[in-house]
Order: C-alpha cells, then structure tokens, then sequence
C-alpha cells in the first residue's frame, strides 16, 4: 500500500522528498541525470538530487482526485530503484 505524503490544493507548491539511503550501498548515491519524476496530471515545477535524496515540487491537479507519484532513479554505479508515493488534491 502507498503512504499519502500530502494534500494540497491545485494552487499550491508544495516539495516531497524521498530518501533512498536504505537501498544504496555505502558508496553509491544517486545519479542526478537520471532521476525522474511521472506525477499524472500534476506539473513538476522543480526537482532536486542531494546525495541519497530525491526532492520534487508540485503543483496542479484536480479537486477531489489522488494522484501517484513515481520515482525513477539511477545510481552511480549502475543500479535502478523505484519509489512511489499519493498526494491528494483538494481544493479549498
């Protein structure tokens, strides 16, 4: 089951992280070029790699609709992990 890591409004901005750090080795970390966001109908305005984290602001959607959020990403020695996550859309 996926956790819902927020709620926002179609008109909010709003950033979700996801640390990776449990499934790298000790020397691996994420691979910048190769990180990747699919978030439906909700826009990436912004993305971030720092280390074991995946960062990714938000914005749009539709009222009343829960969306999933996934996350591709390469390492930099050649592994590919995946994660995902909901955000509701609620409009105020």
């Amino acid at each position: 089951m996926l956790k819902i890591l927020g709620t926002q409004t179609p008109d909010d901005l709003k950033d979700y992280s996801i640390n990776f750090a449990g499934q790298l080795s000790p020397t691996d970390s994420l691979d910048e070029p190769s990180v990747t966001w699919d978030a439906g109908d909700l826009t990436v305005a912004q993305e971030n790699v720092a280390g074991a984290a995946a960062t990714v602001w938000l914005t749009g959607g539709v009222d009343n609709r829960q969306y999933k959020v996934t996350c591709t990403a390469g390492t930099t020695e050649g592994r590919t992990i995946k994660a995902a996550f909901l955000v509701d859309v609620r409009d105020v």
